[in-house]
């Protein structure tokens, strides 16, 4: 069975994160559902964000942008991106490590809800 890739976006003016639930590529605009609420916006509106398809420690979905600290207590905080060159999830723009299914990560937040985190 093939999965779908999931999408979050980050609402711009609203500084908040919303699940996706449609994507109109030809018109540019996304659908998110907030509770029982689903609000169309254009692309100017939002930072578009996918999902890894993995899960931390508490069963939370890791999407790119998010920010993660490893299990091991080393209290380092790293943003989850994607390497073009190589074709995989990686951790910070520096460090080009695989994103391996069995690491043990927690995530902290995001980039754009907890910028005050980013660099440390």
């Amino acid at each position: 069975m093939y999965n779908l890739p999931k999408f979050r976006a980050f609402i711009i003016a609203e500084k908040r994160t919303e699940e996706v639930v449609a994507i109109n590529f030809k018109d540019n605009h996304i659908t998110t559902s907030f509770g029982d609420n689903y609000v169309t916006m254009h692309m100017d509106n939002f930072i578009l964000m996918q999902s890894t398809g993995l899960t931390d420690v508490n069963g939370k979905e890791i999407f790119e942008s998010d920010l993660i600290s490893f299990e091991n207590g080393s209290g380092l905080l790293h943003e989850i991106v994607w390497d073009n060159e190589k074709l995989y999830w990686a951790w910070n723009k520096t460090i080009k490590g695989n994103f391996v299914k069995n690491m043990k990560v927690k995530i902290i937040g995001n980039v754009y809800e907890h910028h005050e985190l980013v660099g440390k």
